[in-house]
């Protein structure tokens, strides 16, 4: 009988540590997935110099955050609207768009470039309910942006357009986006805007872990622009050190935050990185619960005269 008794207390203690462990709250998953042509089409520059490995890594990126089957998803990007000081979050029940490929070549003699577009459904009470919160409870510089009061679709672009496409029809179909615009000031303020980055990313944590819906968050992010003389930026020397901190962070966050956090950060404003931001947010995210996340790199190449990295968790 004892021995009996003994036996179900070990199988009890098992399965409570089993609950513990998969009972983590409900932001699922997240990734990191670069906005530039080549990741979406890597034949624009001859699959050649790792653009063929960051369009892979990031179609698993994508079949990662479809194998969550989130109910909403939050996507940061730095190519869409840009308000002066705010961060700002679209407020429409709808968003469409396009993104036209080719352009990043910078090439005028290029005549074969072709649009893609994506729809996308979102929640306007939760949008403005997560603007409201972040404004008043937590005294964060967010503000709501609605087209047309709802009357017809926010528009879409590219940063926002090569993300969602890596992910399936039925991901798109289901889930809500909540789109979370960088501010004009990142490009000059990068720096200087990491405390608020990370405690902003802590706020989104704290407001949409615990619903009762499945999250997952994207990080619309490319890395320095710099790595070419012959790039619309120029050269810098603290192109491929920022890159090689950002995946350094990216391949163990809880390890290496301080390589995002103070080596990348204080050479951001030379190397030219529109995805920095993103990426302190998701930073901010993650540290709420370290033990929460398995960290995987795929890629952190630069094809062309800027860096991507695509990045899961």
């Amino acid at each position: 009988m004892v021995l009996l008794l003994h036996s179900w207390i070990l199988i009890i203690i098992v399965v409570i540590n089993i609950v513990i462990q998969h009972s983590y709250g409900k932001i699922i998953g997240c990734s990191v997935i670069p906005h530039g042509d080549f990741a979406y089409d890597p034949s624009l520059v001859d699959n050649k110099n790792g653009s063929l490995k960051v369009h892979i890594g990031a179609v698993e990126a994508g079949k990662y955050i479809d194998s969550l089957e989130p109910d909403i998803i939050i996507l940061t990007t730095p190519h869409n609207i840009a308000m002066t000081n705010n961060f700002a979050v679209f407020k429409n029940s709808i968003g469409t768009g396009f993104a036209e490929l080719g352009d990043d070549l910078h090439n005028e003699s290029f005549h074969h470039k072709y649009k893609i577009y994506r729809n996308a459904s979102m929640d306007a009470d939760l949008s403005n309910n997560f603007v409201r919160k972040m404004h008043n409870s937590y005294q964060l510089n967010v503000s709501g942006l609605m087209s047309f009061a709802d009357g017809q679709p926010q528009e879409l672009g590219w940063g926002e357009i090569i993300p969602m496409s890596f992910l399936s029809n039925a991901t798109i179909k289901k889930a809500k986006f909540i789109f979370i615009n960088l501010p004009e000031r990142r490009y000059n303020h990068s720096k200087e805007m990491i405390p608020e980055l990370l405690n902003l990313g802590k706020h989104v944590f704290d407001f949409f872990d615990p619903l009762t819906e499945k999250v997952a968050f994207i990080g619309s992010s490319d890395l320095a622009h710099t790595h070419l003389k012959s790039g619309p930026y120029g050269y810098s020397k603290y192109a491929e050190p920022f890159d090689q901190f950002s995946g350094m962070w990216a391949n163990n966050p809880k390890e290496n935050e301080d390589k995002l956090l103070i080596n990348a950060g204080n050479i951001e404003i030379y190397a030219m990185s529109c995805g920095f931001p993103s990426l302190v947010i998701l930073n901010g995210l993650l540290r709420n619960d370290w033990n929460r996340w398995e960290p995987k790199l795929f890629a952190n190449e630069h094809p062309t005269y800027y860096g991507m990295l695509v990045s899961i968790y």
